[in-house]
């Protein structure tokens, strides 16, 4: 089992064994590898990740959860919901943010759900209605700095339905220029110019399309 957290491009990834994945990641240059879990090597690893030089991390340890816990603990955490949504027809929405092609998500309000947050942020993003939420997705950490703060941004993500091909409204003062549906084996450029987190919401949400055979 692993955690990805991004921290712009860069992926730290806590593992609690060197799996396939882990040992080709660590074939690449510039990755720093830590496995001795303590405060001083979690804020090492978070300096490191950090430096223009590194490509990426890896941290090992058993519990995982523990070790997810420790950088948690390093950061403020400030919990998202979003989602993935889709028409069944091959079709997918992307919207365009701070020159980024993104999925719609948005804070949690205090004592909103994850899955009642992720279809606010939707409807409220994109001008969507009569979204049928179908089933939790997967969850993505990035981080960000804000006013000298390191930033922990957990996301919920869930997978959803459109019951057509709906007109799009982006949420201009939310910095969204732009809705679009996508249809899938059109992807490519608009996944160029994403954030990781995204690409893999986008490919854990089309693996589960395909075989559910819902579109």
């Amino acid at each position: 089992m692993h955690y990805t957290i991004y921290f712009n491009q860069k992926p730290l990834v806590l593992s609690d064994s060197k799996t396939p994945h882990i040992q080709q990641l660590l074939q690449k240059p510039a990755i720093v590898f830590q496995e001795e879990l303590n405060s001083t090597s979690v804020e090492n690893m978070l300096k490191e990740i950090q430096h223009p030089t590194t490509s990426g991390g890896v941290f090992i340890h058993q519990p995982i959860d523990d070790l997810l816990q420790a950088f948690k603990k390093k950061m403020k955490v400030i919990e998202a919901g979003g989602g993935l949504v889709h028409t069944g027809e091959e079709m997918i929405l992307l919207i365009f943010r701070n020159g980024k092609w993104d999925l719609p998500k948005g804070k949690l309000d205090e004592g909103e759900s994850t899955y009642a947050a992720a279809l606010r942020e939707v409807q409220e993003e994109t001008g969507l209605v009569n979204l049928q939420l179908e089933e939790p997705l997967t969850t993505t950490y990035h981080t960000y700095h804000q006013y000298n703060e390191l930033i922990l941004k957990k996301s919920h993500w869930f997978l959803m339905k459109s019951p057509q091909q709906q007109a799009l409204v982006p949420q201009l003062e939310e910095g969204i220029e732009k809705c679009e549906w996508v249809r899938l084996d059109a992807l490519a450029p608009f996944v160029e110019n994403t954030h990781p987190s995204v690409i893999d919401v986008l490919q854990e949400g089309i693996k589960k399309l395909h075989a559910q055979k819902r579109i």
